[in-house]
């Protein structure tokens, strides 16, 4: 069984996912990952949010693959520094 879906939806998301926040895995913490763009939400700095990004969406070149992918933007120093990292690459995202 997958430990994530297609859907673009907080329950969707690979619970896996807030690892990279330093975050235990509980489905509060993906929700509060799912979409945030709050600044310093999770660690002082930076802003991070899991989105779950479809084929249409990959064509700026910014964004590395279609799925799940971990966005990280800098502020301070690092203002301005956007990082995509695809955690799950989908196939068929067309929900997302």
């Amino acid at each position: 069984m997958s430990s994530w879906k297609n859907t673009d939806a907080a329950a969707s998301a690979p619970l896996w996912a807030v690892a990279a926040i330093r975050k235990e895995p509980t489905s509060a913490n993906r929700t509060d990952l799912f979409g945030d763009t709050t600044a310093d939400n999770f660690i002082t700095g930076v802003t991070m949010g899991l989105f779950n990004f479809k084929d249409t969406e990959t064509q700026s070149g910014k964004i590395a693959h279609a799925g799940w992918n971990l966005k990280t933007t800098g502020s301070g120093g690092r203002a301005s520094r956007i990082q995509f990292e695809t955690l799950v690459a989908l196939t068929n995202s067309a929900d997302a």
